[in-house]
């Protein structure tokens, strides 16, 4: 990932340590794997890599618009970003894909 070791357990808890290794293998296997995806972009946000989380969770829901969660997810890492446009944005297509 640009910049980032985001695969990198150095300052996580346990849990997270699990699901990083866990979403890194299954992307390794598979790069298109919507829910290490998914995973991955949590973790990023929770690093505080907001921009690289964004990136990640942009791209997955470009190619899979109803996974669930995803829209409100991506509106609050912008609500943090000071986006409002976009944050709205992400609110209106949550509403489409009811989760």
């Amino acid at each position: 990932m640009k910049g980032s070791d985001w695969n990198n357990s150095e300052g996580m808890d346990e849990n997270l340590k699990q699901i990083a290794a866990m979403s890194g293998m299954r992307l390794a296997t598979n790069p298109y794997d919507v829910d290490a995806l998914f995973m991955k972009g949590l973790l990023l946000a929770k690093l505080g890599n907001l921009n690289e989380a964004v990136e990640i969770l942009y791209g997955l829901l470009t190619r899979n618009p109803e996974y669930p969660g995803g829209w409100r997810v991506l509106g609050n890492l912008y609500k943090k970003l000071g986006d409002d446009d976009r944050l709205r944005e992400c609110l209106d297509l949550s509403s489409r894909y009811v989760e």
